[in-house]
């Protein structure tokens, strides 16, 4: 029998599930005030959204949700979508938005907390079937 889930995956499967729906809300929100004149202004002082803003957060929403599914249910896949989505997306705010040096910094801080997390040596090993008997953090 193989061990139980490890607690880390099982954080950020959630994390991720409840990240996609509070993005989700976000955007839909954006979307029913985009007529209104008071709302535009004020979202064009922080950062004016262009189409490909809405496709990357729509995507966002897909791939969190299929990575903290694919996460809870031992889809190794998911690890490395996950990863290689968080540095494409943040490739694309470094180009297209104004990112200040510390949310670049934040943005890598997380990623790597996030690598450490998902690829550990028992995480791996449970990923791969293997049996995990110890507690895994």
């Amino acid at each position: 029998m193989v061990g139980k889930r490890p607690i880390s995956v099982m954080v950020y499967s959630g994390i991720l599930i409840l990240n996609a729906i509070v993005n989700l809300c976000a955007v839909l929100i954006v979307l029913a005030v985009q007529d209104d004149a008071a709302a535009q202004d004020s979202m064009e002082e922080v950062h004016r959204i262009t189409t490909a803003d809405y496709l990357v957060s729509f995507l966002d929403v897909g791939v969190f949700l299929v990575c903290g599914a694919g996460l809870f249910l031992r889809q190794g896949w998911s690890r490395f979508l996950l990863i290689g989505w968080v540095v494409l997306t943040l490739l694309y705010a470094l180009v297209n938005q104004e990112l200040r040096v510390y949310h670049t910094a934040r943005a890598l801080m997380f990623i790597g907390i996030m690598a450490v997390f998902m690829f550990d040596a028992k995480v791996s090993a449970w990923f791969s079937g293997e049996d995990v008997s110890s507690p895994v953090v």
